[in-house]
């Protein structure tokens, strides 16, 4: 069980990693693009509070999927858009 929660956590790691370093890159093109940067920073920040608290995976799936709602403000930006879709794994 404890190896199933660590390897987990570690794939929720690397793909929040993947998706910041994505975010630095690409640059948006969302028509929305104010409400989606309001919603992905009071998402991380719920997140980052989540992760505060080791092991509460409830929170952390809470705030993923509320930062994966961010994502689909922007169905008009391509790039937004994959990196929405990498939560729909991730926040099931």
């Amino acid at each position: 069980m404890k190896t199933s929660i660590n390897r987990f956590s570690i794939i929720l790691v690397i793909s929040l990693a993947a998706i910041l370093a994505l975010v630095n890159t690409i640059e948006a093109t969302c028509a929305n693009d104010a409400v989606y940067q309001s919603c992905c920073n009071t998402a991380n920040s719920q997140l980052n509070a989540c992760y505060a608290k080791p092991n509460d995976f409830a929170c952390q799936c809470i705030a993923m999927k509320a930062l994966r709602e961010c994502y689909r403000q922007c169905p008009d930006d391509q790039g937004i858009t994959n990196q929405g879709n990498s939560y729909e794994v991730t926040s099931q």
